[in-house]
């Protein structure tokens, strides 16, 4: 039968929300909206002056909702493709895009770097629109990089 482990008197109390160093906290739900945003309408104002760029700062605006909903690395970020990304059986749903296959994981003291397959979960099934949309204009551009039109 579970018993419940943690109890007041044998946890930690935490003063603030927060102990590490402040310049690295994490950010708050309002923060990521903001930054999506911002990179959102950074690729419309590229778009309204009709000058090169949108596509850039549309990948760019991608690749912080695909780090922040795989929970990715930085250096896992570095090194995503379109490839990597996976369909998964129990989640057809999510199409092309349940799971991402990470090539460039976090390495071991002086290992090589790890690889892992990081599945979507629910709660994150918004990215996927985002994926379609990047996917979609990325072949426009650059028909030889699936060899098919969308």
């Amino acid at each position: 039968m579970p018993q419940q482990v943690f109890h007041e008197w044998n946890t930690v109390l935490h003063v603030a929300e927060y102990e590490g160093d402040p310049r690295r906290r994490p950010l708050h739900y309002d923060e990521v909206q903001a930054l999506f945003d911002a990179a959102d309408s950074r690729v419309e104002q590229i778009r309204a002056r009709r000058v090169k760029g949108a596509l850039p700062a549309m990948r760019d605006a991608g690749l912080l909702k695909v780090i922040y909903a795989f929970g990715l690395r930085r250096q896992e970020a570095v090194g995503l493709d379109l490839v990597d990304f996976r369909r998964v059986p129990r989640t057809a749903r999510f199409g092309q895009f349940g799971a991402v296959y990470v090539r460039f994981g976090k390495a071991s003291r002086g290992g090589a770097a790890k690889r892992r397959t990081v599945l979507l979960v629910p709660e994150m099934d918004w990215v996927v629109p985002v994926l379609e949309l990047l996917r979609r204009a990325l072949s426009e551009h650059h028909d030889d990089l699936w060899g098919e039109k969308p």
